[in-house]
C-alpha cells in the first residue's frame, strides 16, 4: 500500500495478468506492494498462482484468455483508482520507478499515458541493444474505457492524448532460457497469423522475407546487437523469423492453392539462401570491429544487389 500518512492527488491500481506464474508472481507482487490496489486478473492457473496472489491482495479474479483487448479491458475495468498501471509477471517494478511514480502521485498526474523503459534480460544477460534497451512501453494510463481495441495480438490503446516517457525502469524477464523465446516464438506467430487472416490481409512472399532481412540486420547490425553475444544473435533471428513463420502459418490457415503454394516454397528457397549469404557476410564483417564502416558500406552495397536479385526471381515464378 501507499506509504501512511502521505497524501497523493491521484491513486493508482497495479494490475497484474497471469498464467501459471507460480515461479514468478511473488517477485512481481512483492515489488508492486506500495500501489493503492493490486488487481490480479488470472487465466485459469493449474499450479499455485492464486494462491499466492491471494496472500498479497483480496482482489484476485479468474477468467479464461480468449481475445487480448478483450481479456485486458475486463481487467482494467474492475479498479477502483484514477490511474492503471498494468504489469506481466515476468515483470518487476523498480524502487527507482515506484519513487518516480509516487512522486506524480503526489503532485498529480498531468497525462493520459505513460511509456515507461524496460530492461529486458535473456537469462540473467540484459540486453542492452539490438533495440531492446530502453524499449519504453506504454504501461499506465488513466481509467479511460476501454483502454485498448478489442483485437489479439498486440491490441491498439484508444486512450486520447499526449504520452510523456518516465525516467525509470520495469525488469522484464523476458526468455528464461533459448526454450522459452522458441515458444513464445511460436505462440506468437500464431496469433500474427491469425490476425493477418482475419484482416483479410494480402501478403506476399517477397515481402514477408524482405522484412525478415530487414529486420534481422537492423536489429543485429544497425542497432549493434551483436554486442549482446550470442543472446543478441538469437534475438535477432527471432526477430526475422517472426515474418517468416507468421507467413507459413498465414498461409496455412488461409488454405493456399498448390498452384500457388508451390511457387512460395520455390521463392522460399531462393530467398533463404539470399538471407543466409547476407548473415554469414555480416558475421565475418562484425568479427573485424576496427574495419567497421567499410563493412558497413559494403554491406549496403551487397544488400541493395541481393534485393534485386530477389524482385527478377519474383518475377520468374
Amino acid at each position: 500500500m501507499s506509504p501512511a500518512g502521505t497524501q497523493f492527488k491521484n491513486s493508482l491500481s497495479i494490475v497484474i495478468l497471469t498464467h501459471n506464474s507460480s515461479t514468478l508472481i511473488r517477485d512481481c507482487l512483492e515489488s508492486a506492494k506500495w500501489a493503492s490496489e493490486i488487481v490480479v486478473l488470472d487465466d485459469c492457473s493449474t499450479d499455485d498462482t492464486v494462491k499466492i496472489a491471494q496472500s498479497y491482495t483480496d482482489k484476485v479474479l479468474i477468467r479464461k484468455w480468449d481475445i487480448e483487448g478483450i481479456h485486458r479491458n475486463f481487467a482494467y475495468s474492475q479498479v477502483n483508482s484514477d490511474y492503471i498501471l498494468s504489469l506481466d509477471s515476468d515483470e518487476r517494478i523498480t524502487p527507482e520507478l515506484r519513487d518516480e511514480i509516487l512522486g506524480m502521485m503526489k503532485e498529480g498526474f498531468k497525462f493520459n499515458c505513460y511509456n515507461i523503459p524496460h530492461r529486458n534480460y535473456f537469462g540473467d544477460k540484459w540486453l542492452r541493444f539490438g533495440g531492446w534497451y530502453p524499449n519504453a512501453k506504454l504501461k499506465m494510463y488513466k481509467k479511460i474505457l476501454p483502454i485498448y481495441e478489442e483485437t489479439e495480438p498486440h491490441p491498439r490503446a484508444l486512450i486520447p492524448g499526449e504520452r510523456y516517457t518516465l525516467k525509470n525502469d520495469i525488469l522484464h524477464l523476458a526468455y528464461k532460457n533459448t526454450e522459452q523465446l522458441i515458444a513464445k516464438l511460436n505462440y506468437q506467430t500464431t496469433m500474427e497469423a491469425r490476425k493477418w487472416v482475419n484482416d483479410k490481409r494480402k501478403v506476399t512472399g517477397f515481402n514477408s522475407f524482405r522484412k525478415a532481412i530487414d529486420r534481422f540486420f537492423r536489429a543485429y547490425l544497425f542497432k549493434s546487437g551483436y554486442r549482446d553475444g550470442f543472446a543478441g544473435f538469437l534475438c535477432a533471428l527471432s526477430g526475422g523469423l517472426y515474418q517468416i513463420l507468421t507467413h507459413a502459418k498465414y498461409q496455412e490457415i488461409s488454405k493456399i492453392g498448390q498452384l500457388n503454394h508451390k511457387k512460395e516454397g520455390e521463392l522460399v528457397k531462393k530467398l533463404t539462401a539470399v538471407g543466409l549469404l547476407l548473415a554469414v557476410f555480416s558475421l565475418a564483417g562484425c568479427a573485424q570491429k576496427s574495419d567497421s564502416e567499410k563493412m558497413m558500406d559494403s554491406f549496403k552495397k551487397d544488400s541493395n544487389k541481393a534485393m534485386d536479385s530477389m524482385k527478377k526471381e519474383v518475377n520468374k515464378l
